[in-house]
């Protein structure tokens, strides 16, 4: 429900909120990226290739039907939302830096 929260209202959030909800799996020190990424590469030489073969073919086609559903989402904020009257005011607020008047229509 926080997502859903974050995604109706465009809340930003920072790293550490970004992990307690899940949304990343963790979050490092400027300067330890490519230490932290070697270091979880390096777990995977104890693991059996085929279970990993295995597991990258289920996530790619788990990923295959995320990427329909956006392609979903895409055609709908295209068709539907961005031809409204309020799309065109909320683009119009941004660029003008001022809050927008909805006309809900």
């Amino acid at each position: 429900s926080r997502v859903t929260e974050l995604l109706l209202t465009g809340e930003p959030i920072g790293a550490t909120e970004a992990a307690r909800l899940g949304l990343v799996t963790r979050s490092v020190p400027d300067g330890s990226f490519e230490a932290e990424a070697e270091s979880l590469v390096g777990r995977f030489d104890a693991l059996s290739s085929a279970a990993l073969r295995s597991l990258v073919k289920v996530l790619r086609r788990t990923a295959e039907s995320v990427l329909d559903d956006l392609a979903h989402a895409e055609r709908v904020y295209l068709d539907e939302l961005m031809t409204t009257e309020d799309a065109t005011e909320g683009l119009q607020a941004f660029v003008e830096r001022r809050q927008p008047v909805w006309r809900h229509a």
